[in-house]
């Protein structure tokens, strides 16, 4: 074998696992596949390679006696096989022939660098310079480049700069296909339609279903595990991404007391602050549940759980559009059954949490949110990009947990299921809804009366009573029945 250039490292093994316990992993198991592989090296870096291609030695021998003559840092890049030595005689023979190094540096001896690089730690001119960059915040990759990408990039900040080249690393899974199995590059051809769509070629999957559909399925991997591609996630994604444009329509059109037809997004009028204390139950109710996953979001950020911080959003998300649009949209469409008072907590609601929305979802669907972002609150805030935005915030302060509006939820879920049951459409308007506080109550029957009308709005019935009914029994004690 020819002779090789290598870095000690077999010697600091004790020096590396210390290093490997001052990183802060996510998930935190993550760090026994680092502390195996240092426990078990038994050769040290060799960082030189027979290859064609790659980043030159600066090296040249002596013909003579070999001896090994470094280039001038100021020559830095310089190619040995193409630049004369930078010595005219060599300092052991004083030989004056002079043949330049073939081998090229191994790949990770050089992506090792990354942080330095990012932080020009070689002060090269003309780069900004970024030493309080440097540690860096964190590392991102998957799991099977801990051995070398990670490893190497620990080792040359240590030799480097007596330190670690980052405070934290992110691990994640890889992406298979439905069977479990790698998505290879050579084996795409077979998944080829007649149409010349791929469903595992990302470009392709791109043009039909959005970059931001793309987005959101990857966020759903969590962390330190593989997560299986199946086009239904990025459908879903999709299927997301044209629900908030929706909200975003419905919620422009309710801005003002009288509007034309919409069909499009479009900048209106802003709506007037309503203090939360003054707020209707069902407007404090939505500012809560959604200012409670702002927080619970930034926690999970801060972790780097993406997918679970995901989770959470798409929650309040289905929750904003399922449960409260339902039961506010009918104070703009029959507006002589409600006062200005309760149309104005309503608008003052959905545009608060429209915003925190669009904030909670750009992470993970950056184009939808930057393109409403721009039509509808960049005028008002300022901001370049939403991308640039503080992370959201809601006063929450008197948005408690509202009684009033669990029972409500409660029995708009279980007219639902009996409309399921029964087969009767959601959007057909019924009869009669009757309600049963059975054990629960006065105190429960008295909270329901005040919901009467948003009762009657978001189920979609004529008339509310409250009589015997055993229908349905309902997790809260309620038995609800419904008549066509």
């Amino acid at each position: 074998m020819a002779p090789q250039w290598f870095i000690r490292c077999l010697d600091m093994k004790d020096e590396l696992m210390a290093r490997a316990q001052e990183l802060t992993w996510y998930p935190e198991w993550m760090k026994v596949r680092l502390e195996q592989w240092i426990m078990g090296l038994r050769f040290d870096w060799n960082i030189s390679r027979q290859r064609f291609y790659g980043v030159p030695l600066p090296v040249w021998f002596c013909a003579k006696c070999g001896t090994a003559a470094l280039a001038k840092p100021e020559s830095l890049p310089v190619d040995p096989l193409e630049s004369p030595c930078p010595v005219s005689a060599c300092p052991k023979c004083g030989g004056a022939e002079f043949q330049g190094d073939a081998d090229v540096l191994d790949t990770w001896m050089t992506s090792s660098l990354s942080p330095l690089v990012l932080s020009n730690w070689a002060g090269t001119p003309g780069r900004v310079s970024a030493p309080e960059a440097y540690p860096m915040t964190v590392r991102v990759q998957a799991f099977e480049i801990i051995r070398t990408w990670l490893f190497y990039t620990v080792i040359k900040s240590h030799l480097h700069t007596g330190s670690l080249p980052w405070k934290d690393v992110m691990i994640s899974g890889w992406g298979l296909n439905e069977s479990g199995k790698k998505i290879s590059k050579r084996d795409l051809e077979q998944y080829t339609d007649e149409s010349g769509y791929n469903r595992y070629e990302p470009y392709g999957v791109i043009k039909k279903f959005g970059a931001d559909a793309v987005r959101y399925w990857a966020a759903g991997g969590h962390l330190g595990h593989d997560m299986r591609y199946n086009e239904r996630d990025v459908q879903n994604g999709r299927r997301i991404v044209v629900k908030l444009w929706n909200l975003a329509r419905f919620c422009t059109l309710q801005m003002q007391e009288e509007h034309p037809s919409q069909h499009s997004v479009r900048a209106g009028a802003v709506p007037a602050p309503v203090p939360l204390a003054q707020r209707t139950p069902e407007d404090r109710w939505i500012v809560g549940r959604v200012g409670a996953v702002v927080e619970k979001a930034r926690e999970y950020f801060e972790a780097y759980d993406y997918a679970h911080a995901r989770e959470a959003i798409d929650k309040v998300f289905w929750d904003f559009c399922d449960d409260y649009v339902e039961i506010v949209k009918d104070r703009f469409w029959r507006t002589e059954r409600y006062s200005p008072e309760t149309r104005a907590s309503a608008r003052a609601s959905l545009w608060e949490c429209l915003r925190a929305l669009l904030g909670l979802y750009a992470p993970f669907l950056p184009f939808v949110t930057e393109e409403l972002y721009q039509i509808l609150f960049r005028e008002s805030e300022g901001a370049v990009s939403i991308h640039v935005t503080p992370w959201p915030r809601l006063d929450t302060s008197e948005a408690t947990q509202v009684r009033e509006v669990t029972l409500l939820l409660s029995v708009l879920r279980a007219v639902r299921g009996l409309r399921s049951t029964k087969k009767i459409p959601q959007t057909r308007e019924l009869a009669a809804l009757i309600i049963d506080a059975g054990e629960a109550g006065q105190e429960v029957s008295d909270d329901l009366e005040t919901m009467a009308v948003s009762i009657q709005a978001s189920a979609r019935v004529r008339e509310v009573t409250y009589a015997a009914a055993d229908t349905v029994t309902d997790i809260t004690g309620l038995r609800v029945a419904i008549t066509e």
